[in-house]
């Protein structure tokens, strides 16, 4: 299973950044893979919430696709919603104190405590989620 970070999903439907053509085919590629894809509710939500921000100017996505744009995921047979497990906010608790890291870096954590919890690979292009132990990433842009 992979677990996609937000930012690659962004760089995926954004033409103006320089990291759009790797992440679309990506992305594309994942989605019509076998492979199944772990889709928290925080990325999902999260793409949309940046996605439909006025602040990325050109490249907002409108809410009315931005809402198909991720319910087309959700239709596809390996995509699979993941809910948090049971000990879940402990997770990312101990994640954020192995790697003494805090602020902004919380979210990354709970992406982090969801990949370990259901034995994903979460892809992203950030890496600062190096800096939690047990889990395994991959930046697909980098070939």
């Amino acid at each position: 299973m992979i677990l996609p970070d937000i930012n690659l999903l962004l760089y995926a439907y954004n033409p103006h950044v320089p990291q759009h053509a790797k992440a679309a085919a990506w992305w594309e590629a994942a989605l019509n893979d076998e492979e199944l894809i772990g889709l928290p509710n925080e990325v999902a939500l999260g793409f949309v919430r940046i996605a439909t921000h006025p602040r990325l100017g050109p490249a907002t996505i409108p809410l009315d696709r931005a809402r198909k744009v991720v319910g087309s995921w959700l239709e596809l047979p390996n995509v699979r919603v993941l809910t948090p497990a049971p000990d879940h906010c402990m997770r990312v608790m101990e994640l954020l104190a192995a790697a003494m890291a805090s602020g902004a870096v919380v979210s990354d954590a709970v992406l982090a405590a969801y990949a370990i919890a259901n034995r994903a690979v979460l892809h992203t292009n950030d890496a600062d989620f190096a800096r939690f132990p047990g889990l395994e990433w991959n930046n697909p842009l980098v070939a």
